[in-house]
């Protein structure tokens, strides 16, 4: 919508790539804290990195912070040589809430990356940003039958949603191939 495009204009300095990426399942996940990223009247001094990375690794289960060798060539694209600062798997929107205030905190940079189809290519981070992959949030929450909906979590592939709606009467099997 026309709101989100202006709240996420202006917080373009603080949360990098949410429009310039053009990550639609990323903006609409973080859409609930742009106002509040954009509403700041001017930002605190950033933490440090160390501070930020400690943050992040306290706030996440074992396996939802991944640095230097630990992050796989999944998390690239074709040809990318450097690695992102980090990247943070979260599994719940109280986990997303958690990343962007640290990473609001450190006035750090961040990269949503959805379902990792490859298709869009916006969701590659450089060596500066830290990159939000919503791999673990792959639930399909809901299907309603009476309305023919889904509701899904951000890491849900167009292909699994497909095929769900498919199961449930809503898609003709052939046009999920």
């Amino acid at each position: 919508s026309s709101d989100l495009h202006y709240m996420t204009g202006r917080a373009k300095g603080l949360v990098s790539g949410l429009v310039s990426r053009r990550q639609a399942v990323g903006a609409a996940v973080l859409a609930p804290l742009v106002p509040a990223v954009a509403s700041a009247a001017a930002p605190a001094p950033a933490m440090s990195k160390d501070a930020l990375m400690a943050g992040l690794r306290a706030a996440m289960d074992r396996d939802g912070v991944l640095t230097g060798d630990a992050i796989g060539k999944r998390y690239l694209s074709r040809g990318q040589q450097d690695k992102p600062l980090a990247v943070v798997r979260p599994r719940n929107t109280a986990d997303v809430s958690a990343i962007m205030k640290l990473c609001t905190a450190a006035q750090q940079p961040v990269v949503p990356q959805g379902g990792m189809t490859g298709l869009v290519g916006g969701g590659v981070a450089d060596k500066s940003e830290v990159l939000i992959s919503f791999e673990r949030m792959d639930v399909i929450e809901n299907l309603n039958s009476t309305d023919r909906t889904l509701t899904v979590q951000a890491g849900v592939t167009l292909r699994n949603a497909q095929e769900r709606a498919a199961d449930a009467g809503f898609l003709d099997r052939k046009s999920t191939r």
